[in-house]
């Protein structure tokens, strides 16, 4: 007998078609692996009303959809925790540059070219980047904020959106206006869609002073949002904040009491131990983005040390520094530069995982990241038949040091099948492909 499963009604008034009865049920069936509470072999998962209702075998009422997930690995749709998603059409521009010259002399001039447009489609191309990865959750810092959120609900993942706050970003052009755009994009979109969260993203102590990032911290207090900064990405950073104010960034956030459970700090690559335990003991979450980190030769950040008292969460920052968004990839070159730094036993399998999975179920963003009942049905599907990822001896070290992210084939997001055999289902992307074509070639003969 399957477990009960509440079939309340949850409406999806963001659904651009395909949009589902409260009694929508789907089974993915005969699983080789799914990788819920444990790890379950030859197994089905039964999705009813947008959440999972078992996990095993079970009976099935007449009329469910049926997906065959036979020689496959079922797995939680993973977590992607930073982003700047309209930087994909920026991809390639410039490499073999440290991080300050990389943003000063060809980032900012480039993104100053982008117009509300440009950044809608450039965030759709993300999305779509996103979903052939089998991301169904991401963590974005940027600006046109409001552009990226219409993408998000035509591509019909999940994700928590920051608007960035900085002077001279190439939106508002001043912090004041840049601010002010902030606010109103959090008006017009909190509690909008269960799939959409909105918070707020000072880019960093270096780029924002004390005032703005005060006021920053008084609406998100107010408002419960999520806070989303750069942190010590750089020792030159590190340096700098120590010459002007007298002390480390991550200390000098924690002074102006924005070091909270709602603190989502991106990079921390040069944390003290004093710098650790005040982001420990704030119940802060760390962003761990190593492959932008060495790629603009920041460093590598101690995430074997961090991550024993912080929450973390793995990203793979922008297309411009990366560039792409596998974050299997990513979790990978985590996992293998901190068994360098802190030997063979660092980051285990289960660990590692959990820090593109279930670790994002802290943010509150109607997100678990794990396939369990009375879960949101979040998961992809991952044929297994290939060179690559046989043959199995743990399904774990096969999806963390094997796999690529686009060897999802299937992507599921409330039980909405987003992506079907590689096949986006919400939007043309040959259209989006060629849009975006041409939005880098006006950028670069502008």
């Amino acid at each position: 007998m399957r477990p009960l499963c509440s079939t309340a009604h949850h409406p999806h008034t963001f659904y651009t078609q395909h949009p589902f009865t409260s009694m929508h049920a789907l089974l993915l069936e005969n699983a080789a692996y799914v990788i819920g509470e444990r790890i379950y072999r030859d197994a089905s998962v039964y999705i009813e009303d947008g959440r999972i209702c078992w996990v095993g075998t079970g009976d099935v009422p007449a009329g469910t959809e049926r997906i065959s997930a036979r020689k496959c690995a079922v797995l939680p749709a993973l977590t992607n925790a930073h982003t700047h998603l309209p930087e994909t059409v920026l991809r390639g521009l410039c490499d073999d540059r440290v991080l300050m010259d990389w943003l000063n002399k060809y980032i900012w001039p480039a993104e100053n070219k982008l117009t509300n447009e440009f950044a809608e489609w450039a965030a759709l191309l993300g999305c779509a980047e996103l979903i052939h990865n089998g991301v169904g959750f991401f963590i974005d810092q940027y600006f046109y904020a409001n552009e990226i959120a219409r993408s998000v609900l035509k591509a019909g993942i999940k994700a928590l959106l920051c608007s960035s706050v900085f002077d001279g970003c190439p939106e508002g052009k001043t912090i004041e206006r840049q601010f002010a755009i902030a606010e109103k994009f959090i008006r017009e979109w909190q509690g909008k869609s269960t799939r959409l969260y909105v918070g707020i993203g000072p880019h960093a102590p270096y780029t924002v002073n004390d005032e703005y990032l005060a006021r920053i911290n008084e609406i998100a207090t107010s408002k419960n949002l999520h806070v989303h900064i750069h942190l010590s990405e750089t020792q030159h950073e590190n340096a700098e904040s120590r010459k002007k104010v007298g002390m480390s960034p991550a200390r000098r956030l924690s002074k102006l009491g924005m070091l909270n459970r709602r603190a989502l700090l991106a990079h921390c690559v040069h944390l003290s131990e004093e710098d650790i335990a005040l982001i420990a003991g704030a119940g802060a979450t760390v962003l761990h983005c190593p492959q932008s980190n060495l790629k603009l030769s920041s460093g590598i950040a101690q995430i074997e040390r961090i991550r024993k008292r912080v929450n973390v969460l793995v990203g793979t920052d922008g297309n411009a520094s990366n560039n792409n968004l596998d974050v299997l990839e990513e979790l990978r070159t985590a996992c293998m530069l901190q068994k360098y730094l802190f030997g063979a036993e660092a980051m285990p399998l289960q660990d590692a995982f959990s820090m593109i999975s279930s670790n994002a179920a802290a943010l509150g963003c109607n997100y678990t990241g794990i396939i369990k009942p009375g879960a949101p049905a979040d998961i992809a599907v991952m044929p297994l038949e290939k060179p690559h990822l046989q043959p199995v001896h743990d399904i774990l070290s096969n999806l963390i040091y094997s796999a690529n992210g686009t060897d999802v084939s299937t992507l599921i997001i409330d039980g909405e099948i987003i992506m079907q055999d590689y096949r986006i289902l919400r939007f043309d992307e040959g259209e989006v492909l060629e849009k975006c074509r041409e939005i880098a070639q006006a950028i670069w003969n502008q």
